[in-house]
């Protein structure tokens, strides 16, 4: 099969798109391999695009997939040479785009992680860490301005896309593993998704059984109220473009 690459922003079921082609045999995608956190073999032989290239190699090497979650606003422990969009010039692979409608749960499920440091819900222990974490209030200017630069991600990442000549897919976090949506529809994105790949078949069974251990409790009613201003941010930002939190 063909090298890919998941091109998204935080907070866009990413990692558990990673577990579902991981799936299959003969994948083996790499989650974030930019990030000093969690691969410091990689990201931090990151200084330039030259050494970017360099170290993109050695990840064909070993892997055939690559997810990199776009660290927005410079947050995270990222090189500064993978930020923005560089990462779309250094490739010459299919690129997955993922990416989610409701841009302002988008928002606030990240700003969850960051305040708690807690991203993923292992267990029930990391989900009751996070339960009792004290969340400091959401900066509404701030949020707004984070907003309306992610809005334009989508056509920016299209842009650099069509430039380079890369052949993408692009899929919505909805669609894939939002809440509410018939089964069939789903199993049905992913189906498109798995064929824009090359993978062979398509196990419903293996895969739903991956969506199943999927722990969507980090992302709820519940965890967006551990915010003290919570109402404040859905009474001034929330809007058909930009997505509600509690409608």
């Amino acid at each position: 099969m063909q090298p890919f690459l998941i091109f998204c922003m935080p907070r866009t079921g990413s990692t558990t798109l990673v577990e579902v082609l991981n799936t299959y045999q003969g994948v083996k995608c790499i989650n974030e391999p930019f990030n000093c956190a969690l691969h410091p073999g990689y990201g931090n032989q990151v200084v330039d695009r030259q050494s970017l290239g360099h170290v993109f190699s050695e990840i064909w090497a070993a892997y055939n997939g690559i997810k990199h979650a776009v660290p927005l606003y410079g947050r995270g422990p990222f090189p500064s040479a993978v930020h923005g969009f560089n990462i779309l010039d250094c490739i010459d692979c299919n690129v997955i785009l993922l990416v989610r409608r409701n841009l302002l749960k988008r928002a606030i499920s990240q700003e969850l992680a960051y305040q708690s440091g807690i991203w993923h819900f292992r267990n029930e222990a990391a989900l009751g860490d996070r339960r009792q974490h004290i969340f400091d209030p959401v900066d509404i200017e701030r949020l707004r301005a984070m907003l309306d630069e992610v809005s334009r991600f989508p056509a920016r990442s299209k842009d650099r896309l069509t430039v380079n000549r890369l052949r993408y897919q692009e899929h919505f976090y909805e669609d894939l593993f939002g809440k509410g949506d018939a089964h069939h529809e789903r199993f049905a994105q992913l189906e498109r998704l798995t064929s824009f790949l090359g993978l062979p078949g398509f196990d419903r069974d293996r895969i739903e059984e991956v969506l199943k251990n999927r722990d969507t409790r980090a992302d709820s009613v519940n965890a967006y109220h551990q915010i003290p201003n919570i109402r404040d941010v859905e009474l001034e930002l929330g809007c058909d473009r930009t997505g509600w939190l509690f409608k």
